[in-house]
């Protein structure tokens, strides 16, 4: 099955081992680093230096990949991720001293009052194994033995929609394996690591589920990154912006219009397509969320709140198959000939 929104094919890459790679992209890092530190001296201007790192950052994945598929995610991943929140975003603020501050605060609970940290992060742990033995046993029986073939049923049939539930479960279970590292590590030092999750099944609207209960690392990260330094910024400074795009809600858009972009190159990376699905299937999520804006904050109680459980999960499941299509379409955990040619 063929993508309903866009279907490009890419060159074939040239295939290196993990270690060249991985030295390939320390030192690019490392350069990265360089400039941004000497930027003023090169007279090159923030803006186009960064716009520069990110375009780098996209076309070497696209171009040279691992061996090993799975390692082409993180390839893809981080250093881009770097590069583009710095670049595209209005993060005026960003230092790389920054950025560590900023990832070990969003890992680190250190106002947790709970004095047995210990303890909870052995709970933590057996909260993980639970979730992978939940997918092991539960999940996995239930799910089609070819992935694609839930792409060749109707959009909105209910094997459609069935299949894409329980693939949403299934990614979601696959993490729990953060809570086993996360919790060993807090019963081990006693830091009272921030938990990825919290209960997504029960958000109650989009919002509810990007902004406080899905991968929270990631998202107290860009808070720290994309909207504290707005409400530290002198307000002169603010009132001279233009553009909607300076605004809370405009950044928070953003957010999601650079994560579909950022989603893209990692399946143009490991599965060489570009469908766009993801990149619509986050800003579609973006924009749902700036509506939600608009609704009053208080909190669903009792029928009110079973009412837009219901009402995420669907707008989640309905949505859902933007993001899992590519994925499910191309055999992503294959390796790749482990070559130094072009395949």
């Amino acid at each position: 099955m063929t993508s309903m929104l866009l279907d490009i094919s890419l060159p074939k890459p040239i295939v290196l081992p993990t270690a060249q790679l991985t030295g390939m992209y320390a030192c690019m890092l490392g350069i990265d680093y360089i400039l941004l530190r000497n930027q003023k001296k090169l007279l090159i201007s923030k803006h186009t230096l960064r716009l520069g790192m990110t375009v780098v950052h996209a076309i070497v994945p696209l171009a040279i990949v691992s061996p090993l598929l799975p390692n082409n995610v993180t390839f893809a991943a981080v250093p881009w991720f770097l590069a583009s929140y710095s670049a595209y975003l209005p993060t005026e603020n960003f230092t790389w001293t920054g950025w560590l501050k900023a990832l070990y605060s969003t890992m680190v609970d250190r106002s947790d009052p709970q004095r047995n940290k210990h303890a909870q992060g052995l709970l933590k742990a057996l909260r993980g194994v639970t979730k992978l033995a939940v997918l092991y046993f539960g999940v996995e029986p239930l799910l089609p033995t070819m992935p694609d073939a839930m792409l060749a049923y109707p959009w909105f049939s209910k094997e459609s929609l069935t299949d894409t539930f329980l693939f949403g479960l299934k990614a979601y279970l696959i993490l729990g394996a953060v809570d086993v590292t996360t919790g060993l590590a807090q019963a081990v030092t006693g830091w009272c690591m921030v938990d990825m999750f919290d209960s997504p099944l029960l958000a109650t609207s989009p919002r509810d589920f990007w902004s406080r209960r899905w991968n929270k690392t990631v998202r107290n990260l860009l808070h720290s990154l994309v909207f504290t330094p707005s409400l530290d910024a002198d307000k002169k400074t603010v009132e001279k912006k233009q553009g909607f795009f300076s605004t809370q809600m405009g950044r928070g858009l953003l957010s999601f219009i650079v994560s579909g972009a950022f989603h893209e190159l990692i399946i143009c990376s490991v599965c060489r397509k570009l469908t766009l699905e993801n990149f619509c299937f986050f800003t579609l999520h973006g924009l749902a969320c700036m509506v939600n804006r608009f609704n009053p904050k208080k909190e669903p109680q009792g029928l009110e709140r079973v009412g837009r459980i219901m009402a995420q999960l669907s707008f989640m499941v309905v949505t859902g198959r933007l993001f899992l299509a590519p994925f499910l379409r191309t055999r992503f955990t294959e390796i790749l000939p482990i070559t130094h040619q072009i395949y």
